[in-house]
């Protein structure tokens, strides 16, 4: 980083709320908010949620490092920074909104990327699957897996909390590996661990244990897990089709102070722990299988992934 944009930077930053709450605002705009949803929005439906920033590290980094650490990657971070003071993060003026294949077709980069911006605050289009850092997560470990440069920038920007959402991965080797371990008190929450088939399983209350039985960690040989993921219903979708779920739910608190947390947005009277595990049925089927979905509330909360804060 230049000194004279590292001097300008520690000048103005003293974990100002008011300055972040500045800077998130344009994602409360285009992301319609934490809880709100629209199909095709970050992630498959991700809805907006942050971690404290302390969780997430450099060993984190899917690189196993910062980013910067690699490459032309600390002009990245430095460039990240600039645009985030300057236009706050994903801000209409940013580059996020400009394509290069506008330029291409001889049209006007820049106000193309306006338009983009304007019509997804407007709700009439989407963000992107990546629009904020997406966790790779499973019962072997999490990481950070894209938006590792931004993650680093907000890092260096000594912001008190940073956008995220989780998404299952395959990559179970990788996230073996000791630094991508699940913390002692920051495992599943109660209702996740329920949904992925692991409720009563050691693997994901005691994910420190696995050096010494490693047959219990892997989830390709955890039969309650395998079975919750492999069919079509709720499980599945956070499981296997890899649907984006709100870190403050995955981990079943709140996660930073203030902000509450995020669950399924169910009529009154249903929660997570209702959620059936097996693919939603509204009426009994003519294969003997019973409605266990009948006001079609869950059926609702699987399309949409609408979710509240409490």
């Amino acid at each position: 980083m230049s000194d004279v944009f590292e001097q300008a930077w520690d000048s103005i930053v003293k974990i100002d709320e008011g300055m972040w709450e500045e800077i998130y605002a344009p994602l409360y705009e285009v992301l319609g908010g934490r809880g709100k949803n629209k199909r095709g929005y970050a992630g498959a439906s991700s809805s907006l949620d942050f971690v404290p920033t302390e969780m997430l590290p450099p060993t984190r980094h899917f690189q196993g490092k910062s980013p910067s650490n690699f490459g032309i990657g600390d002009q990245k971070v430095e460039r990240l920074m600039e645009s985030i003071m300057e236009h706050g993060m994903l801000g209409r003026n940013s580059d996020w909104w400009v394509h290069r294949s506008d330029e291409d077709r001889g049209l006007d980069a820049k106000a193309e990327g306006l338009k983009r911006y304007d019509k997804a605050a407007e709700q009439k289009d989407s963000v992107g699957n990546v629009a904020i850092p997406q966790l790779n997560f499973n019962p072997s470990g999490w990481m950070i897996g894209e938006g590792n440069h931004r993650v680093e920038a907000l890092r260096r920007m000594n912001a008190p909390f940073i956008p995220a959402y989780m998404i299952s991965s395959t990559m179970n080797e990788k996230l073996k590996k000791p630094q991508y371990n699940y913390d002692r008190e920051m495992i599943y929450g109660k209702d996740m661990r329920r949904l992925m088939g692991l409720d009563s399983n050691r693997y994901a209350l005691f994910p420190h244990l696995q050096e010494d039985y490693p047959d219990l960690f892997d989830p390709n040989f955890n039969e309650e897990h395998r079975k919750a993921i492999g069919g079509y219903g709720i499980p599945a979708s956070f499981g296997r089709r890899r649907n984006a779920v709100p870190p403050s739910f995955f981990f079943g608190r709140e996660l930073v102070p203030g902000m509450g947390r995020l669950i399924p947005d169910l009529p009154k009277g249903l929660s997570a722990q209702d959620i059936p595990m097996e693919e939603l049925r509204t009426y009994d089927t003519s294969w003997g299988e019973k409605a266990n979905d009948p006001t079609g509330a869950f059926s609702e909360f699987q399309d949409r992934l609408n979710w509240r804060v409490i």
